[in-house]
Parts: C-alpha cells; sequence; structure tokens
C-alpha cells in the first residue's frame, strides 16, 4: 500500500484521465450568412470548444456557446464541414453524413483535411478553430 506522500501507480482497472490535446480545425471561408462582430469572431479564434456527447456521422454538436444576435434562416443548402450557430449559441458542425438543408445561420466552412481529423475526434475531445487564407 502506498503512503500519501509517495507516487502511487494507478491500480489495476482504474480509470484515469487522459491528457487533452486540442486539435486546430482550419476555416478556410466564412460562411453565407456571416455577419459575426468582431466579439464573436474572436470568441471562436480564442476559445478551446469540446465535442458534446451528441456526435455522431451527421454532425458535431460543441458544448461551449458564443455570442448569437443572428436571426434563423429560411432552409437553405449545406455541406459537409459547415458550421451552423444555433439560437442558444452552441455550434454545429456538419459532417459527412449530413442533411442537405439547414435552417441555422452558417458561418463557417471547414477544409476536407479539418473535417477528416474532427471525424477522428470524439466526446470530450477539444478543437480549437483557425482562419486561414486560400
Amino acid at each position: 500500500m502506498c503512503e500519501l506522500s509517495e507516487v502511487c501507480p494507478p491500480k489495476i482497472g482504474a480509470i484515469t484521465e487522459p491528457i487533452k490535446q486540442v486539435n486546430l480545425i482550419k476555416i478556410f471561408i466564412d460562411g453565407p450568412e456571416v455577419s459575426l462582430n468582431d466579439v464573436q469572431k474572436q470568441q471562436l479564434e480564442k476559445q478551446i470548444f469540446t465535442i458534446s456527447n451528441d456526435n455522431n456521422r451527421m454532425g458535431y454538436r460543441l458544448n461551449e456557446t458564443i455570442d448569437n444576435e443572428l436571426s434563423s434562416i429560411l432552409t437553405s443548402a449545406v455541406l459537409p464541414g459547415t458550421v451552423q450557430l444555433t439560437p442558444s449559441g452552441k455550434l454545429i458542425i456538419l459532417m459527412r453524413d449530413c442533411q442537405v438543408t439547414g435552417g441555422y445561420p452558417r458561418i463557417l466552412q471547414l477544409t476536407e483535411t479539418s473535417i477528416n481529423q474532427l471525424s477522428q475526434k470524439t466526446t470530450n475531445q477539444s478543437i480549437k478553430f483557425k482562419s486561414i487564407l486560400i
């Protein structure tokens, strides 16, 4: 048995907390309804987002929120990699099996590589957005 002052090895079967690794998810264009103000844009680039447990091949919802003053839109076409902003400020990233239309503002579009990287992530893993120029 270990004393409190010693570093003890984990017990067999003990659950250990994984080290959080943050992947940069690259954004190559603003979405059609991008009318984000400077504060929202800064939030997007500075905030570390975690993937909620509501994720699948259709889309990933993120736990953290950003300020949202945008109105809903008429149903419009969406693509894999489209990032939608819900009225509550939560982000939904549409994945490979996403629907073909959506009614939330489309604020960002991810690169193909970023969609592939994101598809390897699971619940509670972290991502951070990074704008790139084409």
